[in-house]
């Protein structure tokens, strides 16, 4: 005799799955997209956000004993938000640092010169923002992994990802087209990534005209 099991439960439980999936989903666009996209590139020392505002860079600074901020879209003298973050960082005694890149531009050789000394020289841990979080920032937090550890270039890619709020296929993939250009450089060299590899490339190798290619 054949006994039938009753799987009414099946259904139920597999669309409130579905249902829990989606909506944990909805939360982390929203985090990404009109949040503060807040996340550890390396736990303890190196942290990637969008633009914080006053009260969130408090947060932060107090959660994680931030001691570097680094901005990465410039100096922005006549907006209000560049001030009352710099006098933020003063007041709480962190280090601010401007680097000065676009997203749809292929980053100035000086800028990232700036950018990785300030990684070397600097007090950690470190925060590192662009507007949004995801382009820039992106690319920032992937030169992280490939300089600060032993990290290869298809996980330091990672950074640059949808995931992040970063779209490789839009005016935002210049990003992207400088990670191509040094892996391009290593392998007409011969080479494989090393972080001393990396620095002489950006020190004295790259151009913007590399990331038109």
């Amino acid at each position: 005799m054949q006994i039938h099991g009753n799987h009414s439960w099946v259904r139920p439980l597999l669309r409130g799955s579905l249902l829990g999936l989606l909506l944990a989903l909805a939360v982390e666009i929203l985090h990404v997209v009109a949040g503060p996209n807040f996340h550890a590139v390396l736990p303890g020392r190196v942290y990637r956000s969008a633009q914080p505002g006053e009260r969130q860079l408090e947060r932060l600074i107090g959660r994680h004993g931030i001691r570097t901020v680094i901005n990465l879209r410039g100096e922005c003298e006549d907006d209000p938000w560049y001030h009352r973050e710099k006098e933020t960082a003063a007041r709480l005694g962190v280090r601010f640092v401007d680097v000065g890149l676009w997203a749809s531009l292929p980053p100035d050789r000086d800028e990232m010169r700036h950018f990785v000394k300030t990684l070397y020289e600097t007090e950690y841990p470190i925060l590192i923002h662009c507007q949004q979080g995801g382009d820039r920032t992106g690319l920032a937090s992937a030169l992280v992994l490939l300089l600060l550890t032993d990290a290869g270039l298809d996980e330091a890619k990672g950074q640059l990802s949808l995931r992040f709020g970063h779209y490789a296929y839009g005016r935002a993939a210049v990003m992207d087209r400088y990670l191509a250009a040094y892996e391009r450089w290593l392998r007409k060299a011969g080479l494989a990534h090393s972080p001393a590899h990396l620095r002489r490339w950006i020190d004295q190798v790259y151009t913007v005209f590399d990331c038109l290619e």
